[in-house]
């Protein structure tokens, strides 16, 4: 694209940042979201969404959590995706409270859980069940 003098755009940047994150090449991802903001490209929802997720993929949720935070600063109002990530990362996490607050958030914002929202749900209950069934065991 550029040896053909056609700049990148925010779709072509989400693009590279999205498949980034999926290989677990988050520092990758973030090394390119910092070049489409030095060249005045406006990430949009797609291109924080990527970004979590591949943050929560690597157990850096505090990450996650700064980046919901720039996005919402930025005023990019997150999709049905940026709250599925959060929930079934945390979920999977544990941490099952924090979880329940993104779905509180989630429903106020306007946003309807769906059914993959419900299934980090389901997994987080039926694990968290037996972890204790495990417990009562050895106890």
């Amino acid at each position: 694209m550029v040896s053909q003098k056609v700049p990148p755009n925010v779709h072509t940047f989400s693009i590279l940042i999205d498949a980034a994150c999926k290989e677990g090449l988050f520092n990758d991802a973030m090394i390119l979201f910092l070049e489409m903001i030095s060249k005045r490209i406006v990430p949009n929802v797609v291109t924080y969404t990527s970004l979590i997720h591949g943050a929560c993929m690597i157990g850096q949720r505090k990450e996650a959590i700064r980046l919901l935070n720039e996005m919402v600063g930025r005023k990019i109002i997150q999709n049905l995706r940026t709250f599925n990530v959060l929930v079934d990362s945390l979920f999977k996490q544990g941490m099952v409270r924090n979880a329940q607050g993104v779905v509180e958030i989630m429903v106020h914002t306007g946003i309807k859980p769906d059914v993959v929202t419900y299934y980090s749900y389901l997994t987080a209950i039926v694990f968290e069940e037996k972890l204790l069934r495990q417990k009562n065991c050895l106890i």
